[in-house]
């Protein structure tokens, strides 16, 4: 697609994505009332078709969001899905594509607008980083991990992300890829954008929903896959400490997908270099999002009908 002209929907309407605006006084921009969703659809040449991947789950997580922060819209869950497979139609991807949903206080309205709603969606091609073959040297940051009584972090609320941001300065910085964050009470929280597994000695672990974790999409589908594997996976909350013991170690999220870790804190995990395990699982995911592997969960939806 590149040098094509490429679109976005407004409220439904299909408008050159340079023309998708919003004023400078709205509510999204002045106080960032605004959530969003960060989506895949994978190109599977083999059937010549593009498969959006859970986008029912990650339409029900941006209404979450929504009824969290008090939006009010009679927009349906419906009409949004049939507005973002539009767009990904009329974009044309012949390739693996990033979609992203933003739903935002639109208007001229103060700190505690609740409306109106607008919707923005776009779409672009995207491949993949050299961590999803090299791994991710993570640092515990300085900055903690927004918490719930503070911030809703189980879902994508755009004022989260300055958390984000704050760690992944600080981490480059420090001379490290990505920032790992823990919780005001010192357990292990997420990366700036994706959620963390742990190997060792054969058990597979991960911070638990009451961790101050984004409600991953990515991480139940992990966490699934590995079941359904004969693999237990337990949530629960995790130590700084129990970092550095781990064999191997992943992350998960709809950008990173399945990418392994390396190091944290400058100590290397296992050899240092991506483990046969997380391998075995970033293959399993690939399979499954791509369309090689059965869909028992009906998480693939066809978007050339």
């Amino acid at each position: 697609m590149s040098g094509q002209q490429r679109w976005a929907s407004y409220n439904g309407t299909i408008l050159d994505e340079d023309d998708a605006k919003i004023h400078a006084l709205s509510p999204a921009v002045k106080y960032a009332s605004a959530v969003f969703e960060g989506c895949r659809a994978y190109w599977n040449p083999d059937q010549d078709q593009l498969l959006a991947f859970r986008l029912d789950d990650h339409v029900e997580r941006l209404f979450d969001g929504m009824r969290i922060l008090r939006f009010e819209t009679d927009v349906t869950r419906e009409t949004l899905t049939d507005w973002v497979l539009e767009l990904l139609r009329r974009n044309g991807h012949r390739e693996t594509a990033y979609f992203r949903i933003l739903a935002f206080i639109d208007g001229k309205g103060d700190q505690g607008s609740r409306g109106p709603v607008s919707f923005i969606a776009t779409s672009a091609p995207l491949g993949r980083g050299r961590e999803f073959e090299a791994g991710f040297r993570l640092g515990v940051s300085s900055w903690v991990r927004v918490a719930d009584r503070a911030m809703p972090p189980r879902v994508k609320c755009i004022a989260n992300y300055h958390n984000g941001r704050l760690g992944i300065l600080d981490a480059k910085e420090q001379g490290f890829d990505y920032p790992l964050f823990l919780t005001e009470s010192g357990k292990v929280a997420e990366t700036a954008g994706s959620c963390l597994f742990l190997i060792r000695k054969g058990q597979y672990f991960t911070p638990d929903a009451t961790s101050d974790i984004l409600e991953s999409v990515t991480r139940d589908t992990a966490i699934r896959l590995l079941r359904d594997d004969g693999i237990d996976v337990v949530e629960r909350s995790v130590d700084r400490t129990e970092l550095y013991l781990a064999e191997e170690a992943f992350i998960t999220g709809t950008h990173q997908e399945v990418c392994p870790v390396v190091a944290i804190d400058g100590l290397p995990l296992g050899s240092g270099a991506p483990g046969p395990l997380v391998r075995k699982l970033q293959q399993s995911y690939l399979d499954l999002v791509e369309g090689r592997a059965p869909d028992t969960n009906g998480w693939r939806r066809p978007v050339w009908t």
